[in-house]
């Protein structure tokens, strides 16, 4: 994600939890392994099923029904650009000066690179987050100046690796005085827009390690 040095803001901190319920892939289909269920857009059901009875007996068993409450929930229909607008105020805080985070977390084959990344035709929330600074540094008319840069890193197997370097050797933490713990090493490119953004992107995907597994055949670690 871009960094954007600008006048700080007064606005408090806050986290917010969401889950995106991502649509069933043709092997879990023909398993009938519907255990989720969406009751509303903060609320979900999970059964915890006994995966040796039939699903007829797993959709009666109420007992090991649990239900659990997010900021937001998101059906299997829904897009990545409904998930974006409820994380856009929280973007825009950033060009006031606010220091923001989006990531995703889950399993193997959850949705999570498909979330921040997307398609052609459904952007995920890095890219659209991207639009969104450079839309609003265009049309800031404070005297205010803003830096872009961009850094890309990977966390795999307990090594840090720079996604925007040709061949990355094993980075470090280190404690910085002034900037507290960083990645000692870590290449950070200025840009200028989105467009840059995207092309480092993938330049830094293609360069990411991935395992095949069982639920996605192109997983990304």
């Amino acid at each position: 994600m871009p960094t954007i040095r600008a006048p700080a803001s007064r606005q408090t901190a806050t986290l917010q939890v969401a889950v995106k319920c991502r649509p069933l892939t043709d092997n879990e289909s023909r398993r009938s392994r519907h255990i989720i269920q969406v009751i509303d857009d903060k609320n979900v059901a999970v059964l915890d099923p006994d995966i040796s009875k039939g699903y007829l007996d797993l959709i009666q068993n109420r007992t090991k029904e649990k239900r659990y409450s997010f900021d937001h929930v998101y059906a299997p229909g829904c897009s990545n650009t409904d998930v974006y607008k409820n994380i856009s105020p929280t973007v825009l805080g950033v060009v006031q000066g606010l220091n923001v985070t989006v990531f995703a977390y889950g399993s193997t084959g959850s949705g999570k690179t498909y979330t921040m990344v997307g398609s052609r035709s459904d952007p995920g929330l890095m890219v659209l987050s991207f639009r969104t600074i450079f839309d609003q540094i265009k049309k800031d008319d404070s005297s205010d100046t803003f830096e872009v840069s961009c850094s890309y890193l990977e966390v795999y197997n307990e090594v840090i690796y720079d996604l925007l370097e040709k061949s990355s050797g094993h980075l470090e933490l280190r404690e910085d005085p002034e900037h507290g713990i960083i990645v000692a090493g870590l290449r950070r490119i200025k840009v200028h827009s989105a467009d840059k953004i995207l092309e480092l992107l993938n330049i830094g995907n293609s360069r990411r390690k991935t395992e095949s597994t069982e639920a996605n055949a192109t997983s990304s670690r």
